[in-house]
């Protein structure tokens, strides 16, 4: 948005007054009979002005313009010559406005349209109003600044749409936001500053727009100490307006894509950039911009400028290159974007730790541009998601869903890995999910306004829930034997021994976690019973259902692991055996499993304690340690048998090892995961049973313990 900028807008301070006025009746003595005196309070709602001083003899406190009144009975109208003065008597506000005149009226109903004209910019109030018989009404009025518009007559309130700035003032304040940019039509750009201490642009903030009705172009542009660091999105931007009507546009991140391949070998890595249009337009065309790209790690290290970039259909530029002995790492990159007319840093670009582990990613890096010239919504967050199969590669043509709402395929960028989307989200607490019809899995996300968050999420192969014997639990995924008649199908598993005893058995290795529930029946024909059994097994363990003749039952939520072996079995042990058994209304449920510090293990149920400076969220449990020691504990009594797996990290900083530690600890028995320094890794399938106490545990012995660690990627099964 390269645009002419208008005068700052006053200070926010003064956006966030309330304005009272005095009231001037100099104009009428006394009401004459049948007739209504009136008298105007003035309260404006924002100004398109410098911070002004106390009051003096100057025309630019004069807000000169006329009134249209009109008499909703008759439709009759009149128009009065007006005037608002504006002051500030202590030169710290309040301000006070002062209405000039008084009007006498036949006592009705009006409609007033107050329009007034300060400079170059126009104000307008409207408000309907009843006017009592031999009253003196005080009618009160708030005045906006129109937008777009130069000069005007009285008669325009019917040509203007309200809009109201409605943006979450906790998410304004969190990110340090000071000013909101709003042009029109490619137009004029006006500067809204924002009280940093309210986090709302005015007092019930609305601006009027003069606009015709129609497809009209609204860009939006929040900034932070004149650094843009968000702004509408396109598809928002372009607005069909009709009289009255309300528009909803959210703010989003400036993002910068890296995406980055590499040979099988490990020597070459290709890095390719988006560079946003924002920063393009900002350096005035693409052949003024260049971009130093800067890596750093224990393994790779570079700094170069690039200046050979090309426009996309969408404005944004590109630009690769390949680096040559190249090792997979962990590292930190750096985009700093230069207007190469002035050799000035216009834009930076950053992404900390990243880890090229895989052969194909892709990263999303916040963006802070400096804007060198000088609506309700949400203030999005960003997600540069990838993708990968349970083999680590990416994984293409995944449908993906924030909240069970699809938001797009993996894939669908073709400068991008194959596993990469990127998309956009409100702040806040969402489960993201990916799904290929094969594979699927979720993660927990707790995202902040405006952040840029890279994340990788693994899809596993997809257990299909069952009703019968169907899905996994097909009957040609079963082993069945035995010297009975037996016969399988979708909808039951039948055993017929005539005489001579014998059975079925019928087996099948779980794929998944789950519960198994079924029903039985079991008719003995032999006049006694002959050591006839129906029962289940697991892992070579029976469970018997009945070994007294004819019965029938059901088994509910037997709870099996992935792995263990299962298996139905029937048995008549002599050759006067005869009986007709039956298993059928199988269902299996598999456990869902608990991704991030969500469910049971939410944070709200963990108790915390200890000297670091410790937070747990939805996707996270940390511990910061400057100096002298110390750590967290944070402990849970688990509720279900399960698995328990997670990632953990431990940077020490200090120059030597003071006993810093970080463990978890079960019933009392601690694992470590490391005594010896900066380490980090990954646990999986941590058995534990209903009952037991799980904690996670950091330590530093010594004052001279500091350091930082981190338990993430929590799952339990």
């Amino acid at each position: 948005m390269n645009n002419k900028m208008v005068t700052g807008l006053v200070s926010g301070a003064l956006l966030s007054l309330t304005l009272l006025s005095g009231c001037n009746s100099n104009d009428t003595n006394s009401s004459s009979e049948g007739l209504a005196e009136v008298s105007f309070n003035p309260q404006f709602n924002a100004l398109i002005q410098k911070t002004r001083s106390a009051r003096s003899a100057s025309l630019n406190d004069l807000y000169t313009g006329s009134m249209e009144v009109t008499n909703l009975a008759d439709n009759s109208v009149q128009v009065f010559e007006w005037n608002v003065y504006l002051e500030d008597p202590s030169g710290n506000g309040p301000f006070v406005a002062t209405s000039n005149k008084t009007i006498s009226l036949v006592p009705g109903d009006y409609s007033f349209n107050l329009t007034l004209q300060q400079g170059s910019f126009t104000y307008l109030g409207s408000v309907i109003d009843t006017i009592e018989d031999n009253d003196t009404d005080i009618v009160g009025l708030t005045i906006k600044p129109v937008l777009g518009l130069s000069s005007t007559d009285t008669n325009i309130a019917d040509r203007v749409a309200e809009f109201s700035f409605n943006f979450p003032q906790a998410e304004l304040l969190a990110v340090g936001a000071t000013h909101l940019n709003v042009t029109i039509n490619s137009g004029v750009t006006t500067i809204f500053e924002l009280n940093t201490a309210t986090g709302v642009f005015s007092e019930n903030a609305s601006i009027w727009q003069v606009i015709e009705a129609g497809n009209q172009t609204i860009e939006l542009e929040l900034l932070k100490d004149g650094m843009s660091i968000a702004h509408s999105t396109n598809a928002q931007e372009a607005q069909t307006i009709a009289y009255g009507q309300g528009i909803t546009m959210d703010l989003v991140p400036m993002v910068g894509q890296i995406a980055f391949s590499i040979d099988e070998s490990g020597n070459n890595a290709t890095f390719g950039f988006t560079v946003p249009a924002e920063i393009i337009n900002e350096a005035g065309g693409v052949e003024n911009l260049d971009v130093r790209f800067q890596l750093s790690s224990n393994k790779n290290n570079t700094d170069q400028l690039l200046d050979q970039l090309t426009v996309d259909g969408n404005g944004d530029g590109n630009v690769s290159v390949t680096l040559t002995d190249f090792h997979y790492d962990t590292m930190n990159l750096a985009l700093t974007f230069i207007d190469n007319t002035v050799v000035e840093n216009i834009a930076s670009c950053t992404t900390v730790a990243v880890d090229l582990n895989n052969q194909d990613n892709t990263y999303n890096c916040s963006v802070s541009l400096r804007r060198r010239a000088e609506i309700s919504g949400s203030l999005l967050t960003n997600v540069a998601l990838n993708v990968y199969d349970q083999d680590g590669q990416p994984a293409t043509n995944a449908s993906v869903y924030m909240d069970d709402v699809f938001v797009g395929i993996t894939g669908s960028a073709a400068q991008f890995s194959t596993g990469y989307l990127n998309l956009f989200s409100t702040a806040g607490q969402h489960t993201l999910s990916a799904d290929n019809g094969s594979l699927s899995g979720e993660t927990a996300l707790d995202l902040q306004p405006l952040s840029v968050n890279n994340v990788d999420l693994t899809i596993s192969p997809t257990i299909v829930a069952t009703g019968g014997f169907t899905g996994n639990f097909a009957p040609a995924n079963w082993a069945l034997s035995g010297v009975a008649a037996y016969n399988m199908t979708e909808t039951a598993l039948t055993a017929n021994v005539g005489g001579g005893g014998g059975g079925v058995t019928a087996s099948i290795t779980i794929p998944a976690d789950g519960t198994i529930s079924f029903d039985w029946n079991m008719v003995v024909n032999s006049a006694g019973q002959y050591g006839d059994v129906i029962s289940y097994v697991i892992n070579g363990t029976g469970y018997n259902l009945s070994t007294a003749g004819s019965a029938s039952g059901s088994a509910t939520e037997i709870t099996v692991k992935a792995g263990d072996v299962f298996e139905f079995y029937t048995w008549g042990t002599t050759q006067s055996s005869s009986y007709n058994a039956t298993f059928d209304n199988f269902d299996f449920v598999e456990s869902e499993p608990v991704v991030g510090f969500t469910g049971d293990f939410a944070s709200a149920n963990w108790a915390l304690s200890g000297v670091a400076a410790y937070n747990m969220s939805a996707t996270a449990l940390t511990a910061n340690v400057g100096s002298g020691g110390g750590g967290v504990v944070a402990s849970i009594t688990v509720a279900n048998t399960g698995t328990i797996s997670f990632d953990w990290n431990m940077v020490v900083n200090s120059a030597g090892q003071y006993g810093d530690a970080i463990k978890y600890v079960i019933n009392g028995t601690g694992y470590d995961l490391s005594t010896a320094g900066s380490a980090s890794g990954s646990e999986t399938g941590i058995a534990v049973t209903a009952g037991d106490v799980f904690e996670f545990v950091t330590w530093g012995t010594t004052q001279s313990s500091s350091y930082n660690a981190s338990f993430d990627n929590f799952t339990f099964n």
